[in-house]
């Protein structure tokens, strides 16, 4: 398992924020909110499977990027830090 880091910007009426968080949520993988609009997924799938799938909601004005992370550091999260290192540790 792996550990990733996702954001993305949204510049159109579709998807709505609500929309990409219940599609994010459906992938079946550990994912939190760590920010506004930065996520945290954990799976076994790669970079590119995990962009494919995000891609799939997102209009061609949006905005996404992920990035495979090998450590972690953070303060102030919309998830609580015992979830998240939890999750973190769990998918190494």
């Amino acid at each position: 398992m792996a550990n990733y880091v996702f954001s993305y910007d949204l510049h159109g009426q579709r998807p709505t924020h609500a929309e990409m968080d219940e599609h994010i949520r459906a992938s079946g993988w550990a994912n939190g909110r760590l920010l506004e609009s930065v996520w945290y997924i954990g799976t076994d799938q790669d970079a590119q499977t995990i962009f494919a799938y995000l891609q799939r909601i997102t209009s061609a004005n949006d905005r996404l990027m992920v990035a495979l992370c090998e450590q972690l550091t953070f303060v102030n999260l919309l998830v609580t830090g015992e979830s998240l290192s939890e999750a973190w540790t769990n998918n190494r």
